[in-house]
């Protein structure tokens, strides 16, 4: 088993678009991902989730500048740990876009 921390730094979390670029990630992988975050209840507390789509990563509420835990185990387990934590901890740029409309 691998285990690596990473803390969130997209400013709006981790929503939709970056779940999903992650969860691609996950597909690559047969072995087991657990996510832990800190229980706010208890600094020492982590709740862990079995992690296999971007609905388990959404469903964790994970914000900006929260600390996880990711462990992986499993054939690539330190390849896939270090992906993911880089992952968690860049900073997605997802700009609206503005429909044209044929507007001048």
């Amino acid at each position: 088993m691998t285990k690596k921390t990473a803390t969130i730094a997209n400013n709006a979390g981790i929503h939709v678009r970056p779940s999903g670029i992650i969860a691609s990630e996950l597909t690559k992988f047969k072995g087991i991902v657990h996510i832990s975050r800190k229980n706010n209840s208890n600094e020492d507390n982590y709740r862990s989730s079995v992690c296999k789509t971007a609905l388990d990563i959404i469903a964790m509420g994970l914000t900006k500048g929260e600390q996880i835990i990711i462990e992986t185990e499993g054939a690539g387990e330190d390849a896939t740990a270090t992906i993911l934590a880089v992952l968690f901890e860049t900073e997605f740029d997802f700009p609206p876009k503005v429909a044209d409309a044929g507007r001048t």
